[in-house]
């Protein structure tokens, strides 16, 4: 037992790097930009984008008047990803993970 966490292996499965990765939040960012994962201010500072990358591949998902809205964007954009790849390891990962991806809510990516 490390801190609040058990290790165990009647409690803990194998989790891909991959879908791993998808669950990262880079909290990181908020401390550098001042702003969420997925939102940048446009180049004359006055709108928020909304970015994701899927599958390798950056996309541009919006500009928005607020960083909420662009936030909100990238979120539910986020957890529909998570979906879809969760569906491609479906057959490879334990029963639980697959159902804990396959149903995570945008408010997750959310960060206050």
């Amino acid at each position: 037992k490390l801190g609040n966490k058990r290790y165990h292996k009647d409690f803990c499965s194998f989790v891909p790097a991959k879908l791993n990765k998808l669950l990262n939040m880079q909290m990181h960012r908020i401390k550098t930009t001042g702003l969420p994962m997925g939102v940048r201010k446009t180049r004359n500072n006055s709108l928020f984008e909304a970015q994701i990358t899927m599958f390798g591949k950056n996309t541009h998902l919006g500009t928005f008047s607020s960083i909420e809205k662009a936030q909100e964007c990238y979120a539910n954009t986020r957890a529909a990803y998570v979906h879809k790849v969760a569906e491609i390891y479906k057959k490879d990962v334990d029963p639980l993970i697959y159902e804990n991806l396959s149903t995570i809510q945008p408010e997750y990516f959310i960060r206050k």
